[in-house]
């Protein structure tokens, strides 16, 4: 007979910024691809309708991702043991599901939140503070999405006493 312990996750909230490395890694693809781009127009010698559109396009892709990380979310993601709550920067907080990590590079996290009645949002997590606060809000995290993985699998039905 085995016993299961569990452990409640510390309270953790981690504060939502456009995180700089993600701006990096938008600024470091988009200066790649220009200079493909450029490359492309050296080496091959394309008409000037075709290096035109190729121009177009990536600008249009550059102010995409500028947009993008500019957007990105503001306020705090909260998980107080109870619930994760994602608070804006005018003090509401809508209650959201247990984030969804999609990319995990130790101090910085790629998370996938649905809050109630909104549209799923992808959040950037990053270390900024204290290591324990960081490690707090890891240990929430990834003991959020277990519980919620536990609460929906179904438990086992028991064939009667005495039935095989």
């Amino acid at each position: 007979m085995s016993a299961r312990i569990c452990h409640q996750a510390p309270a953790a909230s981690c504060p939502l910024a456009p995180a700089a490395s993600a701006g990096v890694a938008a600024l470091t693809l988009s200066t790649g691809g220009l200079a493909l781009l450029l490359a492309w127009r050296l080496s091959q010698a394309p008409s000037a309708a075709a290096a035109l559109a190729g121009a177009l396009v990536w600008l249009a892709s550059a102010l995409l991702a500028w947009r993008w990380w500019r957007a990105g979310a503001s306020g705090v993601l909260q998980w107080d043991t109870q619930q994760w709550l994602l608070c804006g920067e005018g003090g509401d907080a809508v209650p959201c599901g247990a984030p969804e990590v999609c990319l995990d590079l130790q101090r910085l996290m790629l998370v996938r939140v649905r809050p109630q009645g909104r549209a799923a949002q992808w959040l950037w997590l990053q270390h900024r503070g204290p290591a324990q606060g960081w490690s707090a809000l890891r240990r929430a995290v990834f003991a959020g999405g277990a519980q919620a993985r536990a609460a929906a699998v179904p438990a086992p039905v028991m064939a009667p006493e005495g039935r095989t």
